[in-house]
């Protein structure tokens, strides 16, 4: 990335930010411990974005993020928009990964059931997993020929999917 790109995209992600977390916003709120909700919402949010659950280091340095926001720049909602400009600045989202695990033949790799979710959903819908989608991820359907199948014929229902892959 040229550093004319990582600029706009800085100014794009700290105006997006910046109005996802003014007063009233979905993404601030909370009842009760803000830690603990900034730790539900970096569970949500980094898991969306990376297109996979966060690891614990990662939930980690995004909670130093957000106390760092918090402290410097106006409280809870100051916090979880730092953890938003960081999230959507990182590699994780910035670039879809394809790395997979191991298989039982050398040299090959199978695609994580997360990596298999956001390749169908990009090919069909250009955007991230609809909620189905992850979930199907999450509980294993999509380890199974199956399970992918039965996914991807849900989508294919879907008035937007098939406008999407019918568009010339």
């Amino acid at each position: 990335v040229s550093g004319g790109v990582a600029l706009k995209l800085r100014d794009v992600v700290e105006a997006a930010a910046g109005e996802a977390t003014t007063a009233g916003k979905p993404a601030i709120a909370c009842s009760g411990d803000e830690t603990s909700c900034a730790r539900a919402f970096i569970d949500k949010f980094a898991a969306r974005a990376f297109r996979r659950p966060v690891t614990t280091d990662e939930r980690d340095k995004l909670l130093a993020v957000y106390t760092s926001g918090k402290t410097n720049y106006g409280g809870h909602a100051g916090g979880i928009r730092l953890v938003m400009e960081a999230a959507l600045q990182s590699p994780s989202f910035l670039y879809m990964s394809e790395l997979g695990t191991a298989t039982a033949t050398k040299g090959r790799r199978k695609l994580t059931e997360y990596e298999l979710a956001s390749k169908i959903s990009f090919f069909l819908r250009d955007s991230v997993p609809d909620d189905e989608l992850w979930a199907a991820a999450a509980s294993g359907k999509l380890a199974t020929d199956t399970g992918v199948a039965a996914e991807v014929d849900r989508l294919l229902a879907k008035p937007e999917v098939k406008a999407n892959v019918t568009k010339m």
